[in-house]
């Protein structure tokens, strides 16, 4: 059965999800009522796609499938419903995160798979596989009714070592010991927990296939004395057994005859106990499952992705400020007293060398957000001729001899054999490296522009996404942490055959550390990118965390004002806390050293300081590639 999504939710996992969850209940139940109990799992078809190494679009079409889901007669359909998407929504976020840069086009449908539910049922003898038997870890009783859990159950109480312990004679007269009540043998798989609690034990249950043990049942119970079973199948049937020593059974003893200590639920194996019970903190919050390690020859994964070595030539560092402007009212149950208004802006474009492309772009004034959305698309329109034309190769006669010598390619680090090419700087014409023609073409220059700004997530996003919403004649994507948070969003174009995007990413997601701790870690000579705009100028006052006073400064003719205002106009009240006597000193003699007039000019090197302070700090620990 398949369900489709409406225009409105085809975008939208959750909207989709709500839309089809009645439909889904009403079906899941007119399939227990012809069938009886059944199981079910659901499948979303979606549409992803991310800009290709060429610059064109590249699409995938992933499945994402819940769990199996077991429906009884009699059970409340609506448990099942929501675990099932919660499941496909962690997978499609697990996706995300693993893709690198899908976003969502479309979803497709999604798909309930069904069939009546038809449990596991042990009864009769069956022979051990030999390997197994080998292990002498496991009591297979020889009996030819159905009540092999009754008899591995007796087993275990008795605890009885005798050679002919496989016989069923030795605990008949003990049945009346194992509590089934309405339990009808053979003993499905389902109904392990009934038994449990009747006889106050606690059951794991392992399967065992291609020589491989895996759980097929591991109790919730704490505290009761545990049994393990070893549930074995041919064609016909399947059989209990009782596991004695769990040790043998998964593994060998240790050269000084020490036991293993294993977790039941993913049959890892520790060397003391104390380890088990810290590591069953974790791991009972899953499902059971069996780690099986990749074989000798695959236990190695190798970088594949080499154009991502190619650092991104253009990268924007912006800062925002905002007057905090009163405004006392109610919403809900909410107390508004102020609003934020962006009042003013700097942005400056770090080149291929390091240095800034032209001096920092600073603006103050009303329309702060839409000014900057203008600026910076004009310098996208800018940035995407250079990052789509390509400077021919210029070769010195060392860079010649450096190629003709050269034995392995600078990328995969391989032997170059036979046909060689020879790797340029786009940008420049500068020669690099001899590579494989194949690793050439793929090591591509990217056609994105970062856009970088600190504590964007929680704060700039949210005045520039109100702008973004008004473009007409660009690919808007977001990569969302939550309906109101993104990890990113960014504003595409088409340039002749080239996609030229401007990507919005929080410098704070890579470096969670306040910007004047990094500016800390790094010497004055460092600051190029403010030395070239502030010549001759001491710039060790910018480097030191700026003091500003935003809850007095709620209106842009404060702006005019020709002093700096008093200490005790620094505070702020959701924290309480207020300027010391030193930073207020601080803010003195940068007022007076630059020969301020207004705290608009107080404002605007405050605010022309702090791009190129970020842009410095960050690019000292990270490379956008």
């Amino acid at each position: 059965t398949f369900f489709q999504p409406t225009e409105n939710s085809k975008k939208d996992f959750l909207l989709f999800f709500d839309e089809i969850t009645p439909q889904l209940k009403e079906k899941i139940e007119e399939e227990i009522q012809e069938k009886g109990a059944v199981k079910w799992y659901g499948v979303v078809k979606a549409v992803f796609k991310r800009e290709s190494e060429d610059g064109g679009e590249e699409r995938m079409t992933p499945y994402f499938r819940s769990n199996v889901q077991i429906e009884l007669v009699g059970d409340t359909i609506g448990d099942h419903v929501p675990v099932s998407f919660s499941k496909i929504l962690e997978a499609v976020d697990e996706f995300i995160r693993r893709g690198s840069g899908w976003i969502l086009d479309k979803i497709v449908h999604f798909e309930l798979c069904i069939a009546k539910y038809q449990p596991l049922r042990a009864s009769s003898y069956i022979i051990l596989p030999k390997k197994l038997a080998d292990k002498k870890a496991v009591l297979n009783i020889q009996n030819e009714d159905q009540k092999c859990l009754v008899w591995c159950l007796i087993a275990h109480k008795l605890n009885s070592l005798a050679h002919n312990s496989y016989r069923v004679s030795h605990y008949t007269p003990h049945e009346q010991e194992i509590k089934l009540d309405v339990v009808e043998c053979p003993v499905p798989l389902n109904k392990i927990p009934i038994v449990e609690r009747l006889n106050n034990l606690r059951i794991n249950v392992f399967g065992y296939e291609e020589n491989e043990v895996f759980p097929l049942y591991v109790s919730k119970r704490v505290d009761e004395e545990c049994v393990n079973l070893l549930l074995i199948a041919n064609e016909e049937t399947q059989h209990y057994c009782l596991i004695r020593n769990m040790s043998r059974l998964l593994g060998d003893l240790t050269k000084h005859n020490d036991k293993h200590h294993y977790c039941y639920r993913c049959l890892h194996r520790f060397a003391k106990d104390e380890i088990l019970k810290e590591h069953l903190q974790y791991c009972s919050e899953h499902s059971p499952q069996h780690m099986k390690m990749p074989e000798k020859g695959e236990n190695f994964i190798k970088f594949q992705n080499v154009h991502y070595q190619h650092p991104l030539p253009y990268v924007i560092y912006a800062d925002f400020e905002s007057l905090i402007v009163k405004e006392v009212h109610t919403s809900g149950n909410t107390e508004i007293i102020a609003r934020h208004e962006a009042c003013g802006y700097a942005y400056v474009i770090i080149g291929p060398d390091g240095r800034s492309v032209k001096p920092i772009s600073v603006y103050r004034g009303k329309n702060a957000v839409q000014h900057f959305m203008e600026n910076i698309l004009k310098e996208k329109e800018e940035l995407a001729a250079k990052l789509t034309s390509i400077v021919p190769i210029h070769m010195t006669p060392q860079d010649e001899l450096d190629f003709r010598s050269a034995t392995h390619c600078s990328i995969c680090k391989k032997a170059l054999k036979g046909e060689r090419a020879r790797d340029h700087d786009h940008q420049t014409g500068r020669y690099r490296a001899a590579l494989h023609s194949s690793c050439n073409l793929k090591f591509r220059l990217s056609k994105k522009i970062p856009v970088v700004l600190n504590n964007l997530k929680n704060y700039d996003e949210h005045l520039i996404m109100q702008e973004i919403g008004k473009l007409k004649d660009y690919e808007i994507s977001v990569v969302p942490t939550t309906m109101e948070k993104y990890v990113t969003f960014s504003l595409s174009k088409r340039y002749h055959k080239f996609k030229v995007s401007l990507n919005f990413v929080d410098s704070f997601q890579f470096l969670s550390t306040s910007l004047e701790k990094l500016v800390q870690n790094l010497t004055p000579d460092k600051f190029n990118i403010l030395n070239e705009n502030f010549p001759h100028h001491n710039i060790s006052l910018l480097l030191r965390k700026g003091v500003y006073p935003y809850e007095y400064m709620d209106s842009h003719q404060k702006f005019d004002e020709e002093r700096l205002p008093s200490i005790d106009s620094f505070e702020i009240t959701l924290t309480g806390s207020g300027i010391s006597d030193e930073d207020y000193r601080h803010a003195q003699t940068v007022w007076n050293y630059f020969n301020l007039k207004n705290m608009g000019e107080y404002f605007l090197k405050q605010t022309t300081s702090t791009s190129p302070t970020l842009m410095q700090a960050k690019s000292s620990n990270i490379s956008f590639i």
